[in-house]
């Protein structure tokens, strides 16, 4: 292992009004061109201020390092040996500096081909997001669209300026102490700076095993935060303060747009789907254009079967389609992958995935996550991940955001009936019916009728495990105190995007959104892949597409017995009738593994330190009934990322 490299003293290094006192790993300054393979940001990270010890520093500044070498990025450090200082353009110690992760674009400026129309070239854009901030300050981040995570230090007023994009795309974690601050676009370096062994966050845990994912700004490790999606944080000579520069929401509708008989729209309708389709191909487009080899993961479903067939139309690449998939099972989505590729013409991938090797991914998955993330199947996404970097891609499309930006994973009569339910049945009487229901989903929708109020109701539909439930599992010692709140109410969105959501199907969407998908799954997917050297990318979550689903009203995107039928309806002229109407089955663990897993956790009770070994094999037993998978893949995953950070 190599040794923490010797730094200077920290009072001539790291005070604020030094350009040595932002690490980063980020993009080379302007100059770089040419390279092979070209730079590209793969993650950020800094320090500023006067940290609390010399080897905590020389800890964090090795990490990064070896961030960089694992990545194979071409970079140029600045500064004083063993310190990764001053990323972008270094101008002088009283330069501002800005560091950027992602793709940074203008909101409203139409692109054009070769670059960006008002940031340009890749290489140029952390200089010209310290002269625009220069100019306007932090109003600048209001304007900014596109997936993106930046920091800009100006040692002029001590100040460093940290932003995560509206979507959530990019992570970015912090931490503070006496007299200074770190972040970064990983948790490790982050604990690498930390002296003594990284602590759990007790109720970050509670609110993993409750929700399958943490939301913001805990993280699972005590004293490591994150920017929300649209967060930013101000530090200023060690005033810290936290906020959002766009809070997601709604606009008023002036008025509706309906059909007027089956299948036939209006013509206001056909401009609504015009204006969809153009915003779509205009992110392609956006997209695609620096891609090399471009990777697109194909399901059988809608959502990415109708990405793969306007890729195919714009790519001047050849596209190359990936497909997981699990033979003899019902979720093998293999056959119709496959005609939606040979129809395209793409070069197709398909990844036969056993239980054994699923189950392997899985573990490495949850280090690479480093949160407790349980909300979606991290083992098949970090399989597809590695498929593809072997296939030789470097950019990957996904249909992430489909399913929450068009009302794809809840139905207009389930909403009708949970309110008419909260309505009609007494809270006392349905939160005793949850006590004795049979199975999870039937516990969860007494559970959401009892809530106290619409939001939490949605929130308590998708529970994992119940308080109850997390205190006969976990030891007694790591549960939090009862005082510290609901773990479900942790994720209530906050009232200033409430205030924008116009009735159940506004805020059914705006959860989805600003919740889980961006707390875990497009993080998730982004880690998988900058951690095998690959982009993501999502058309469906661009600026703006998502803009012209926000001036929408509800019943227009959801409509009666038609989940999706915006999109369904920009499909039927690309694609044939039967890839329209195909049951959506997504991606899923098969029922092998989880019974894998089951055995895992019953032979590993007494290694799972957060758990009472002999609650959780009563929990595990026969006699108990069946388990929910999801509950079950959470209780696993949970209990291993513990066991790997704190065992």
């Amino acid at each position: 292992m190599d040794e923490p490299p010797t730094l200077p003293q920290p009072s001539a290094v790291l005070m604020p009004h030094s350009a040595a006192a932002m690490a980063a790993v980020g993009g080379g300054p302007p100059g770089d061109r040419g390279l092979d393979p070209p730079v590209r940001s793969a993650g950020i990270a800094g320090i500023v201020g006067r940290p609390a010890g010399e080897r905590m520093l020389a800890a964090a500044a090795l990490r990064m390092r070896s961030c960089e070498r694992a990545r194979r990025r071409a970079s140029r450090w600045f500064g004083p040996p063993g310190l990764a200082v001053g990323c972008g353009f270094p101008g002088s110690p009283d330069s501002t500096v800005a560091v950027s992760d992602g793709a940074v674009s203008e909101r409203g400026v139409v692109h054009r081909s070769g670059g960006d129309s008002f940031w340009g070239g890749e290489s140029d854009r952390e200089w010209l997001l310290a002269e625009r901030y220069r100019e306007e300050g932090p109003a600048l981040l209001e304007r900014l669209g596109g997936a993106f995570a930046l920091a800009i230090w100006e040692p002029a007023d001590r100040r460093l300026l940290l932003a995560r994009d509206r979507h959530g795309a990019k992570p970015l974690y912090w931490r503070q102490w006496t007299h200074g601050l770190a972040f970064c676009s990983t948790i490790a370096p982050l604990l690498a700076a930390e002296p003594s062994s990284p602590r759990p966050d007790l109720e970050a845990v509670e609110q993993a095993l409750a929700l399958g994912w943490v939301p913001a700004p805990r993280t699972g490790f005590a004293g490591v935060h994150k920017l929300p999606p649209g967060g930013m944080l101000e530090w200023v000579d060690g005033r810290l303060e936290t906020g959002r520069f766009w809070w997601f929401g709604f606009e008023p509708a002036a008025a509706d747009t309906e059909t007027t008989g089956a299948g036939v729209e209006t013509p206001a309708a056909l401009d609504a789907l015009d204006a969809l389709e153009s915003a779509l191909r205009a992110a392609l487009r956006r997209q695609l254009d620096s891609a090399r080899r471009p990777g697109l993961w194909l399901s059988g479903g809608l959502d990415s079967s109708y990405l793969a067939a306007l890729a195919a139309g714009i790519s001047a690449a050849p596209l190359v389609t990936l497909t997981a998939r699990f033979p003899g099972t019902r979720l093998d989505e293999g056959a119709a992958a496959r005609e939606t590729a040979q129809r395209i013409g793409s070069e197709h991938h398909e990844l036969v995935l056993g239980v054994e090797e699923l189950a392997s991914r899985l573990d490495a998955a949850i280090g690479t996550n480093e949160e407790p993330w349980s909300a979606s199947p991290s083992a098949v996404i970090a399989a597809l991940a590695e498929r593809t970097a072997t296939a030789g891609c470097d950019l990957v499309l996904t249909g992430d955001g489909a399913d929450e930006l068009f009302s794809g994973g809840h139905q207009w009569l389930h909403l009708a009936a949970l309110t008419a339910l909260r309505a009609g049945v007494p809270r006392a009487g349905a939160a005793f019916l949850a006590t004795r229901a049979r199975s999870v989903t039937a516990r969860n929708r007494w559970l959401a009728i009892a809530a106290p109020d619409g939001h939490l109701a949605e929130l308590e539909s998708a529970r994992r495990l119940t308080r109850a439930e997390r205190e006969r599992l976990v030891r007694s010692r790591f549960l939090p105190a009862a005082e510290g709140g609901s773990a479900i109410a942790a994720a209530r969105l906050p009232d200033e995007i409430l205030r924008r959501c116009f009735g159940a199907v506004d805020r059914r969407t705006a959860l989805d959104l600003v919740g889980r998908m961006a707390e875990c799954l497009l993080p998730e997917s982004e880690k998988q892949l900058v951690h095998r050297g690959l982009r993501l990318t999502t058309p469906y979550l661009d600026d703006g597409c998502v803009d012209l689903i926000r001036g929408m009203p509800g019943k227009q995107r959801l409509r009666l017995g038609r989940q999706k039928w915006l999109l369904s309806s920009l499909a039927r002229r690309r694609l044939p009738r039967s890839a329209i109407s195909r049951p959506k089955i997504g991606l899923r663990y098969p029922p092998a593994l989880i019974a894998q897993l089951e055995d895992r956790l019953r032979e590993t009770c007494l290694d799972l330190r957060l758990f009472r070994s002999d609650s959780l094999r009563r929990w595990l037993s026969k006699d108990a009934g069946p388990r929910d998978p999801r509950v079950l893949v959470t209780v696993y995953t949970v209990g291993r990322w513990w066991q790997m950070n704190f065992s």
